[in-house]
């Protein structure tokens, strides 16, 4: 056995690793934060899983668990698919951040930095940026774009977004689709 209880403390197992009392397996999974996942039933959770469930869970958390919805950034990520973000990390290009959606409050899209403050204004890849006076991406701004242009609304309709509107970026897959 790899955990130990108290007789009649009433407050489940203690966990003693100086003396290599551990918690069994099951014991950890039924600590684990848990989220819907298509795994089998019964199918234990990947180790990374567990942990990042846990971490996202404490208050105060810089990691937050977020599930793709939509298709704007297919092929890269897909619905349902399961991401780790990193609160308030700046955005850098090529990176893939979480940012407000300008268009409904509350809500938040994932998006691909293109271009940041500095760069030349790709206005091929954004027709709103096109007619814009400015040669460089001004200073606060940033363009955003999905990685598939028929599903995303980001800077080729919307045009800037602001920097301040990055909440995180994506730190790692937890699961991916099929």
């Amino acid at each position: 056995m790899h955990a130990a209880s108290r007789p009649g403390s009433g407050r489940g197992p203690s966990y003693d690793p100086a003396a290599g009392v551990m918690p069994s397996r099951e014991e950890l999974d039924a600590l684990a934060v848990s989220w819907p996942s298509p795994r089998a039933p019964g199918a234990p959770r990947s180790r990374l899983a567990r942990l990042a469930g846990a971490l996202a869970a404490l208050p105060g958390r810089r990691l937050v668990l977020v599930t793709v919805r939509g298709r704007s950034m297919e092929p890269t990520y897909h619905e349902r698919d399961r991401v780790l973000v990193v609160r308030g990390t700046g955005a850098r290009r090529g990176r893939v951040v979480v940012v407000a959606n300008p268009r409904e409050e509350g809500a938040h899209l994932i998006k691909r930095v293109l271009a940041v403050p500095g760069d030349p204004v790709p206005g091929d890849l954004a027709p709103t940026l096109a007619g814009v006076p400015e040669r460089r991406v001004p200073s606060g701004s940033l363009v955003l774009i999905g990685d598939n242009p028929e599903q995303s609304l980001d800077s080729r309709q919307l045009g800037y977004f602001p920097a301040s509107a990055v909440l995180g970026r994506l730190l790692r897959d937890l699961w991916r689709r099929p």
